[in-house]
């Protein structure tokens, strides 16, 4: 079943791509845009004194994540109090 293809009507359709159709964000955004809804990006430069704390930027987007991931978690459970 691995080799099986089902062509779509797609002017970009590349057999060799191994993202799934419904995983392909740039037509999701084209559809959301479509509807009204933009994306912003957003990027955050720290200040020197803490990249420096960072060895490269692969780590310190880690942390930053998991930063983020902290704070959301912290949201929810405040949000959920009860």
């Amino acid at each position: 079943m691995a080799d099986d293809y089902q062509i779509l009507d797609d002017d970009d359709f590349d057999p060799e791509d191994e993202l799934r159709p419904e995983y392909d964000f740039a037509s999701l955004r084209e559809a959301d845009r479509a509807r009204g809804i933009e994306y912003r990006r957003s990027f955050v430069h720290p200040e020197p004194d803490l990249a420096a704390a960072f060895p490269d930027a692969e780590i310190e987007n880690y942390w930053a994540g998991v930063s983020i991931d902290n704070i959301h978690a912290r949201i929810m459970r405040w949000k959920n109090r009860g």
